[in-house]
């Protein structure tokens, strides 16, 4: 009986150890994968899982907004009955210039995270999570992308168990590291004289180098914001905030509030800070 018990527990444990790993799909330039953060899902919880991309040289895909061209990743999932998918999380985005145009996107190898709500009641041992995946990735050129695909994970009702990390654990963490904080105090203006907006950074959530080397991009959520072509330019206030000028896209009125993410670093890319943006945009005049 102890031997059976033991052998019992070494093939659970190893069915654990092995969830979570997929099989990834290639098509043209893109590798496409369903990944989890953790080894199982525990009923009546939420299981974070995500979409990972990892592009060859030179490529890349896009953000929810891919600016003056390109079109935004999607998932569309197939889930087990009482499984609920979240919108996915975007990490913030990188910006990519081609032909005088400009994009928000990623590059290299990367997840979309997100967040799927686990039924209180589960009588399988394991569920497959399904989904289709399509992207748009770009070069010199763009080309459609696409895979159909699935993950498989353990049930298990022991939360230390379903805690455990995979080996896309690393993913993720890059994803959290780049999910846009909520930040106190931005605030948004029209500029009547030079026709522009400006987005003011409070002192406190500047990066502790600024303002010696600081480089900034608003990117916005809605494409008819701004023209994403203007340069975006990054100075300090007599006071010590940031202040961010941004050009109107002309084809369109003003916004109530400029809403995006803004990100801020020292040009290095390892400091750089995400922040969520969603700020009333009030008219001022130079005095």
């Amino acid at each position: 009986m102890a031997t059976t018990a033991v052998t019992g527990l070494i093939v659970s444990l190893c069915s654990i150890a092995s969830a979570g790993v997929s099989f990834p799909i290639r098509d043209g330039q893109v590798e496409a994968q369903l990944v989890s953060s953790q080894a199982a899902v525990q009923p009546g919880t939420t299981v974070l899982v995500g979409l990972r991309l990892k592009m060859d040289d030179g490529w890349h895909t896009y953000w929810q907004n891919p600016g003056e061209s390109g079109q935004p990743t999607a998932i569309t999932w197939n889930l087990p009955p009482g499984f609920v998918a979240h919108d996915i999380d975007w990490p913030a985005p990188e910006y990519f210039e081609f032909g005088g145009l400009a994009s928000y996107g990623y590059h290299g190898e990367i997840v979309l995270p997100v967040r799927i709500d686990v039924p209180a009641q589960l009588d399988e041992s394991r569920v497959t999570l399904r989904a289709e995946a399509d992207w748009l990735m770009c070069e010199e050129s763009c080309i459609p992308g696409s895979a159909s695909l699935a993950l498989t994970l353990p049930v298990t009702d022991d939360p230390a168990v379903a805690g455990r990390p995979t080996l896309h654990a690393g993913l993720f963490a890059w994803a959290e590291k780049h999910r846009p904080q909520t930040a106190e105090g931005i605030t948004a203006a029209f500029d009547t004289d030079h026709a522009v907006y400006t987005l003011e950074l409070p002192h406190p959530a500047k990066p502790a180098n600024a303002p010696d080397a600081v480089v900034a991009n608003f990117f916005p959520h809605d494409a008819t914001t701004l023209n994403m072509s203007a340069r975006q330019n990054i100075r300090p206030t007599s006071g010590g905030s940031l202040e961010l000028t941004l050009t109107p896209n002309p084809r369109y009125d003003r916004p109530a509030s400029l809403r995006g993410v803004l990100v801020v670093g020292d040009g290095s890319g390892s400091n750089a800070r995400a922040y969520l943006v969603n700020a009333p945009l009030r008219t001022v005049a130079d005095e």
